[in-house]
C-alpha cells in the first residue's frame, strides 16, 4: 500500500516538474528572442524604414523644397503612394540631422 502511494506521488511530483521545466524552457526561449533576435529585426526594421525614406525623397523630394526634374512623371505614382505621404512628410520633418542620424548608426560620433 505505501509502494502505491509512493508512486502515485511520485508520479505527480513528475507532472509538476515537468510543468515547472516546460515554463521555465519558455521563459528562456522568450529571453533569447527578446535579446538577440528582437534586436536583429529591430535593425531590418531601421534600414527599411531608411530605404522607404530615400525613395520617396527621391520620387516626391519637390514637396520638401528638392527641386525635381521628373517630378511631372513621378505625379502618376502618387494614387499608389499617397497614403505614405503624409506620415513620411512628418518623418522627414522631424529629423534633427540626417548625417547625424546616420553617422549614430554606425557609431562614428
Amino acid at each position: 500500500m505505501n509502494r502505491m502511494l509512493n508512486t502515485i506521488k511520485m508520479k505527480e511530483m513528475l507532472k509538476k516538474l515537468k510543468a515547472a521545466l516546460a515554463i521555465v524552457g519558455e521563459w528562456l526561449w522568450m529571453f533569447v528572442i527578446a535579446s538577440f533576435l528582437s534586436k536583429r529585426t529591430e535593425a531590418i526594421r531601421k534600414e527599411a524604414w531608411d530605404m522607404n525614406d530615400n525613395v520617396m525623397l527621391l520620387l516626391f523630394g519637390d514637396y520638401l523644397g528638392l527641386p525635381n526634374p521628373i517630378s511631372y512623371y513621378t505625379l502618376e505614382l502618387l494614387p499608389y503612394l499617397a497614403e505614405d505621404m503624409i506620415p513620411w512628410q512628418r518623418r522627414i520633418m522631424n529629423r534633427q540631422s540626417v548625417a547625424a542620424e546616420k553617422a549614430a548608426q554606425y557609431d562614428f560620433t
